[in-house]
């Protein structure tokens, strides 16, 4: 092992680590830059142990053992213009992910690797304030307005090699985080000058679950490979806490309480495939299915306190919100993409992507806590190899197709959705 390059390569994951931002709302999972540069989908090729999270089956194509870390920012903004011709502009909020982990190639057919990862980020986060007008007061108050599901992943994983088939299994150790703030109006605030207009409540909530991922690879000529993969189901009873004040005021009770919802991920299915067109020029051609149908079609939060469950079982007549049910029905989506890799030199590698992305959402599902749109990713990467260190960086930009809600399906939330991304990434590899 070479420790100069080595001590270079750590001293490089804690500079990265201090630079990059982030924010979208989208439960695609985030693959590292190799990938992503390639269409964020890649099942019939590998990615190092970024492949734990998409084709684990992939890891068969590695050699020796490395450690690699990936870091990636997500930069989006959503756009909501209602009826009245409204302008609601989320904010660009600072978060950031990373992936990190080593793979070992213990016999010529067997490789195993284990990985830590934000697998999912869903994050938006608008600047609200409403205005309340009663028949002698009025007032204008300010509201945190944000949804928040984080996901992190452990995948320790294996690989095994038959000939020109190799398949692959991750087992996925999950951490899910929820994160939600909104208000709720006051009924009775028009017929009097107490308490106020309305009022900010706040979820947190998380869990840990398992899930799996399935995955294989198979070489038909020496030119193509195909490769195809599932992740499970994953269902999760989150438990956390619910505040505000507004049931100390109203209620003359407890302004925190224990909060408990359920939720879910589909089953999803990959398919690939990876041709060499030339000795220096290779595409993939992708697709993604996503079962959101079968998931939950509402996600109820059940109160520890019997007058919370009261105060939240009916639908806000200001907010929209229905506090204690949150309306989901979502559809099944499906993802697109093809991507070119380009090797100009031994040492250098040039990528570019393109994917259409469908989002699960249904009309009746839009509002400003569910806000994201279909969506066109268009990615640039370049590698470069180092004798034992392998660097790779990518961009993507994704454009929003503007989605426009009928009140008929959607009675407080209807107009016009819309909005963009940026995903920069940066991913390493030192091997030894």
């Amino acid at each position: 092992m070479n420790s100069k390059k080595f001590k270079i390569f750590i001293t490089l994951l804690f500079l990265i680590g201090t630079t990059i931002t982030a924010g979208i709302p989208s439960f695609f999972p985030v693959s590292s830059s190799k990938s992503m540069s390639l269409n964020g989908i890649y099942a019939a090729g590998s990615d190092g142990i970024s492949s734990l999270s998409t084709n684990p089956a992939g890891l068969s194509q590695l050699n020796g053992r490395a450690i690699e870390f990936s870091v990636f920012g997500r930069l989006g903004q959503q756009d909501y213009v209602n009826t009245n011709e409204t302008l609601f502009r989320s904010f660009r909020d600072d978060d950031i992910g990373f992936n990190i982990g080593a793979f070992w190639k213990i016999t010529d057919d067997v490789t195993v690797a284990v990985d830590y990862n934000n697998a999912v980020q869903y994050r938006v986060n608008w600047p609200f304030a409403k205005f309340f007008q009663g028949d002698s007061n009025s007032a204008v108050l300010a509201f945190d307005h944000f949804n928040d599901f984080s996901i992190t992943s452990i995948n320790p994983s294996a690989a095994v090699s038959f000939g020109n088939i190799s398949v692959g299994a991750s087992v996925n150790i999950l951490n899910i985080k929820h994160k939600a703030g909104f208000y709720q109006g006051d009924p009775n605030w028009e017929a009097t000058v107490a308490g106020l207009g309305g009022y900010q409540v706040d979820y947190s909530a998380d869990a840990w679950t398992f899930g799996g991922t399935l995955g294989i690879q198979a070489d038909l000529t020496t030119d193509l490979r195909i490769g195809a993969y599932v992740k499970s189901t994953i269902s999760a009873s989150l438990e956390g806490d619910a505040q505000s004040r507004m049931l100390t005021d109203l209620d003359s009770t407890v302004s925190k309480t224990s909060l408990s919802t359920d939720f879910e991920l589909p089953w999803v299915f990959g398919l690939g495939v990876l041709y060499n067109l030339s000795d220096n020029l290779k595409l993939n051609v992708d697709a993604l299915y996503s079962l959101w149908s079968g998931t939950q079609s509402v996600q109820n939060y059940s109160f520890g306190n019997e007058i919370w469950n009261n105060r939240f079982s009916s639908v806000d007549s200001i907010s929209g919100y229905k506090a204690g049910q949150f309306q989901l029905q979502y559809e099944n989506s499906f993802n697109l993409g093809v991507g070119l890799e380009y090797f100009p030199s031994s040492s250098v590698t040039l990528r570019f992507g393109y994917r259409y992305s469908q989002t699960h959402f249904s009309e009746a599902t839009y509002n400003m806590l569910y806000p994201a749109v279909d969506q066109h990713w268009l990615s640039f990467g370049v590698g470069f190899w180092f004798e034992e260190l392998y660097m790779d960086l990518a961009i993507a930009y994704a454009a929003g197709i503007e989605r426009t809600v009928d009140q008929n399906s959607n009675f407080f939330y209807p107009g016009n959705y819309n909005g963009n991304a940026f995903v920069p990434s940066m991913n390493m590899k030192y091997q030894f």
